[in-house]
């Protein structure tokens, strides 16, 4: 029997694709595989090549980013203002001044402000070579570099203090500029405290800060363990500080030798503003730096070296959320600020020599011409001057007199300084609430005794009475001062050879004719040899309780000279209204390379006096600004027994003022300044300060008066 393998067409079909299957699958595979592969490599080649374009790319950005930095290296190692411009942003014009500012005051790098001394050139040294760290967008860096430092302390240590500094870069489009890290950099503000401290501080400046409040409060803790007899802090104690990231800090803590303070908080730079330790002997030097000026502070709230007056000091300000002025009271003794005068709005305050009246100028918003003083006094006040000036005349104030025969001076003046006029304020001639005034005809300056009167009256001078009423004639002159009763002295000017020379000339105001009590040779020959030109006086003040005592003030001739001087006479002992007096020498004591800012509160034919003397005789006290830009003032206090010089800074960053604002006690004791968020209470002659804060706005005019005038 023949055997046969019966199969369909379908059968054949299926069995003959099924056996054929694995191999044409095999094959597709393999070309899937293939492809696959090819595709896979041409995408490696690809990212590997642009991740080498990429980070050839990126490295020519580092050389950009490390090209831009080695011209700010360069500036600050030179401390070169124009290369340090080619690398400054153009678009922060604050942070562009502060910079500058920084290179000017040497404070870019250099670090003495806690205590570090930059090593020139190490900065510069090859083997520096910063990190840089390019954010993803490749627009913005970070440079890290490290620079040396000796401790200002003991430069004879071979020890070198590292601090790592981290500078910010940014692209404009066209070149890398330096530029504020901004808050990206810094994070969220965050707070801790421990008992007595209270620190306030950037984000990234955290672990920094944990280690630097244990030690501030240590710090704290002994020093009330020194000072005070029951050997430890009060449980009120309570110290806030800031870690600033402000880069003005630095400047500040630059140009002042106190911590800076606002608002009842220390300002501190933030480590990576200053530079950070990469160790301990770095910290060490760092945390004196920080702790010494805050203890110092702190310490001297504790404890007064002589006794505090009995007053108190009143000052106009603004409250956080106030949009008008009104006065503020601080008590000494209490600690306490208290706001007087009900909602009554104030723009200046004057207290009398005695500090025994108070008067204040009201403040009408919108209405310039309304004129309204308001006399503070044993406990009480009422109006004494309410009344219409024209539109666009300023009005001046002042004190002249004794307390038991009390004027107030009224100076009204226009855009032209010549048109001055004044009226006299007589106390003792108040009726009611108000008072009457009187019309004068030029500025009066009282007698020791007050019996008297020189009066100017543009360049012409008279003897007055009491009142200021002319009566007799004495002749062309300026700058008058009383030597004592019956015997005057003035500037006079004199054409001699050309040149007009200015001399001082005294005379007996019941005798006729003049005697030169000071030859504007001599005043030349003050300055020293090979000085030629004469001087030009602005003021000629007497010094209280010393009559044998003349300021000068004056500026020389000449273009080039812009210079302002401040001379001393002495004359000699033996003087009296019969018996002229002689100088015996004169001293050069101050020059100023601008005019100083006067004090607000006391008037000359010219304006404001351009110094004050304090009330004891003692200091002679001078403020100019020292900087436009952050609207930086010094007040320098020269005093006239030892020669010493004392100079305080000041600075108003958010509300700028034409003069700085301070005040001497009654006895000559205490300087009160007013700073922007505190004031300063100052003993000179025991190098005592002491920090009031307050959380007021915009403060001016600080007076002192009795405890018993304003409450």
């Amino acid at each position: 029997m023949t055997e046969f393998d019966w199969q369909t067409d379908d059968e054949d079909s299926v069995s003959s694709r099924q056996l054929n299957s694995p191999v044409r699958t095999n094959k597709r595979r393999n070309v899937l595989i293939l492809m696959t592969v090819a595709l896979l490599s041409v995408g490696v080649a690809t990212y590997c090549n642009l991740n080498r374009h990429a980070e050839v790319r990126a490295q020519e950005v580092r050389m950009d980013v490390l090209a831009a930095y080695r011209i700010w290296q360069l500036a600050a190692t030179r401390e070169d203002a124009g290369m340090l411009d080619s690398v400054l942003e153009g678009g922060d014009p604050n942070w562009t001044i502060i910079q500058r500012q920084l290179l000017k005051s040497d404070l870019l790098i250099n670090r003495e402000v806690i205590g570090l001394s930059a090593i020139r050139g190490s900065l510069m040294a090859p083997e520096k070579t910063p990190i840089i760290e390019l954010d993803p967008d490749w627009q913005s860096a970070q440079v890290i570099f490290q620079q040396q430092y000796k401790d200002v302390d003991d430069q004879l240590s071979q020890n070198e203090i590292i601090l790592e500094h981290t500078l910010s870069f940014e692209w404009t489009g066209s070149r890398w500029v330096t530029s504020d890290p901004g808050d990206n950099f810094w994070g969220e503000w965050e707070t801790m405290g421990s008992e007595h401290v209270t620190l306030n501080y950037p984000q990234t400046e955290k672990s920094f800060a944990s280690k630097v409040l244990i030690d501030l409060e240590d710090a704290l803790t002994e020093s009330c363990s020194r000072h005070l007899s029951i050997g430890q802090c009060p449980d009120q104690t309570l110290v806030n500080i800031r870690l600033e990231k402000d880069p003005n800090i630095l400047f500040r803590l630059g140009e002042q030798s106190g911590p800076i303070f606002h608002e009842w908080t220390y300002l501190l730079p933030a480590p990576s503003l200053l530079g950070r330790p990469i160790d301990e002997k770095g910290y060490e030097i760092v945390f004196r730096g920080y702790a010494d000026r805050i203890i110092d502070a702190f310490a001297s709230g504790l404890s007064s070296p002589r006794l505090l007056p009995n007053q108190q000091i009143n000052i106009i300000c603004y409250g956080p959320e106030d949009p008008l002025p009104h006065l503020f009271q601080y008590d000494i003794y209490e600690d306490s600020w208290n706001q007087v005068g009900g909602d009554t709005s104030y723009r200046h305050i004057a207290s009398n020599a005695e500090d025994s009246a108070v008067l204040l100028e009201e403040f009408f918003p919108g209405i310039d011409n309304h004129v309204r003083f308001e006399l503070w006094q044993y406990g009480s006040h009422y109006p004494v001057f309410d009344n219409n000036v024209d539109p666009g005349w300023l009005v001046r104030l002042g004190w002249s007199g004794s307390s038991s025969n009390q004027r107030i001076l009224i100076q009204t003046v226009s855009s032209n300084p010549r048109l001055s006029y004044y009226r006299l304020l007589d106390l003792a001639r108040c009726s009611g609430n108000n008072c009457i005034t009187q019309e004068l005809e030029g500025l009066p300056l009282w007698s020791p005794t007050g019996l008297e009167t020189i009066v100017q009256n543009g360049d012409q001078l008279y003897i007055g009475d009491p009142k200021g009423k002319l009566e007799k004639y004495v002749g062309r002159g300026f700058n008058p001062f009383w030597l004592e009763d019956g015997m005057i002295g003035f500037t006079r000017y004199e054409n001699r050879n050309g040149v007009l020379l200015a001399d001082l000339v005294q005379t007996n105001i019941e005798l006729d004719g003049f005697s030169v009590l000071l030859s504007a040779e001599q005043i030349i020959e003050a300055f020293g040899e090979g000085n030629i030109n004469p001087v030009y006086i602005e003021h000629v003040q007497t010094i209280p309780h010393n009559r044998e005592g003349l300021l000068i003030y004056g500026r020389q001739y000449g273009e080039e000279s812009s210079d302002y001087h401040i001379f001393l006479v002495h004359l000699d002992e033996g003087y009296s209204a019969n018996k002229s007096p002689t100088v015996k020498d004169i001293q050069k004591l101050l020059t100023l390379n601008d005019a100083p800012a006067g004090y607000p509160s006391a008037l000359s034919s010219t304006g404001s006096i351009p110094f004050v003397v304090s009330p004891d005789g003692r200091w002679l006290t001078v403020s100019w600004l020292e900087d436009k830009a952050t609207n930086l003032w010094k007040i320098q206090l020269f005093d006239l027994e030892s020669g010493e010089t004392k100079i305080y800074t000041t600075s108003y960053p958010i509300f700028t003022f034409k003069r700085p604002f301070y005040d001497w006690s009654r006895d000559g004791a205490w300087l009160i300044i007013s700073e922007d968020g505190f004031l300063r209470l100052i003993a000179p002659d025991h190098d005592y300060e002491r920090i009031i804060g307050h959380g007021l706005v915009a403060c001016a005019y600080p007076v002192w008066s009795s405890t018993a005038t304003i409450y």
